[in-house]
């Protein structure tokens, strides 16, 4: 199993909603037609490649208004469906966001697309579009690390410019795309040289 957490400055209500409603959850995630009722049967979106049709095929599994939803992923049927599960609690500082996704461990990238998406949530939430803001809601260096390693080494340029993490890059340290780019004419494929960069870059990154 898969879990990131994260506290979002806003009441559970406003980010159920980006949850739940359709226009918005295509916003910081994937064009869809979802509806919060279970059994629901939906899509989400994206630009087919190599083989891939760009469907990701989901049900909605439960709902407990503004405070769990869960829905199947499964972007490919010959892989077993991944379980998305948000689960929400007020907080101090606004809402905690818990995500936790079953996965089996042939899905791969699939288990990464959300996660790697939730920066986007927090500015389709009105966030701040900072620096500083992006990186505390990373999970942690170590989660950092992976999505840009996962970048640098994916041989399919369409699937790898379509990764959430480098939206993000573009949008708040675009200065990094050209270096990261160089990586992938080099050949980069030890991830510490992505390690090296990041804390050169931005020192040591904590949750």
């Amino acid at each position: 199993m898969l879990t990131q957490d994260v506290v979002y400055p806003h009441p559970v209500r406003r980010v159920w909603t980006a949850l739940t409603r359709s226009s918005e959850l295509a916003q910081w995630l994937l064009p869809n037609n979802f509806v919060a009722s279970v059994g629901h049967r939906f899509t989400f979106t994206s630009n087919a490649d190599q083989g891939w049709s760009g469907i990701v095929e989901c049900e909605v599994v439960e709902v407990i208004p503004y405070k769990r939803l869960s829905y199947t992923w499964c972007a490919d049927p010959r892989s077993p469906a991944m379980l998305i599960t948000f689960t929400l609690e007020p907080d101090v500082k606004g809402t905690h966001l818990h995500l936790a996704q079953t996965a089996h461990s042939t899905i791969g990238w699939q288990a990464e697309v959300i996660r790697e998406a939730l920066p986007s949530l927090h500015l389709s939430l009105g966030g701040p579009p900072t620096m500083s803001r992006f990186f505390r809601i990373m999970v942690d260096a170590e989660a950092l690390t992976k999505a840009l390693f996962e970048f640098v080494t994916d041989p399919y340029a369409p699937s790898r410019n379509e990764r959430p993490v480098v939206q993000e890059l573009h949008t708040f340290a675009p200065e990094m795309i050209e270096v990261l780019e160089n990586m992938i004419l080099d050949g980069v494929d030890e991830r510490r040289y992505i390690d090296e960069y990041i804390h050169a870059v931005f020192g040591p990154i904590s949750a």
